[in-house]
């Protein structure tokens, strides 16, 4: 990010800037950039959206010109007010990491109190907020085939933030029904079978019978996943592992 102009400054908001993140933490980074530049590095993917308009799209290339994504979600309702959103995952040797990517224009930067400065190129004048940027908004109207373009990429961040909160809280899935949902409207679109796996005493095992439910659906589902890579199954199982690992130990 250093080296790109557009960039006037970046920050490092959330649990990690707080000390107080842990191994499942995901990173939360805002990015400012120079007002007339904001659409050219942070506008959305072209209608209708399917993943490679999401993957293609300013702020999908954007970001995979800093690392290399493994995943993309697109959720605009969590943009900051006048700026973009993006969440990400990054293929790693225990699972994928997470990076939520907020952008905003310079004018109307204001930087959490609580966080850690990594560019400061042209940084805002100190206008701290006393909060993050704002909670999601509501959820964009899709047709039946965006809704299942976007539960390929919903139903894996969903199984990994089961996974996180399973490890951390006694093995509690509160987003299950979204994951099983996600299941459902992909299975729906491709006129197949939509019965999920029925939820197993162990919630990782539970999970893990979700991503090879998810896995099974690919080969009849090409329009939905050509630009998903295969490697997503293998490191949310990774990711699963970690978590055991995490709940074991902590």
């Amino acid at each position: 990010m250093a080296d790109d102009e557009r960039v006037c400054a970046a920050w490092l908001y959330g649990s990690s800037a707080r000390g107080g993140g842990d191994a499942l933490s995901d990173l939360d980074l805002v990015v400012v950039v120079r007002d007339e530049l904001i659409n050219e590095v942070a506008a959305g993917p072209r209608s209708p959206v399917d993943y490679r308009s999401v993957l293609d799209s300013p702020r999908g290339r954007w970001v995979a010109s800093v690392v290399d994504p493994l995943l993309l979600l697109e959720a605009p309702q969590n943009a900051p007010p006048g700026g973009a959103f993006l969440t990400s995952l990054t293929a790693g040797e225990a699972g994928p990491q997470q990076i939520d990517w907020a952008w905003l224009p310079r004018r109307s930067a204001r930087r959490p109190a609580e966080s850690v400065i990594l560019i400061d190129r042209e940084l805002p004048s100190v206008r701290m907020s006393a909060t993050e940027p704002t909670g999601p908004g509501p959820a964009p109207e899709r047709t039946e085939f965006e809704i299942a373009c976007h539960a390929v990429p919903w139903f894996w961040m969903t199984l990994l933030w089961n996974a996180k909160h399973a490890a951390r809280h006694d093995g509690s899935l509160p987003m299950l029904a979204a994951t099983i949902g996600a299941v459902a409207d992909v299975a729906r679109f491709l006129g197949r079978d939509q019965a999920a796996p029925a939820p197993a005493p162990d919630p990782f095992r539970t999970l893990a019978a979700l991503a090879d439910r998810m896995d099974q659906l690919r080969p009849a589902g090409p329009a939905l996943f050509s630009a998903v890579p295969v490697r997503v199954g293998p490191q949310a199982r990774r990711f699963i592992e970690l978590a055991v690992a995490f709940a074991t130990h902590r």
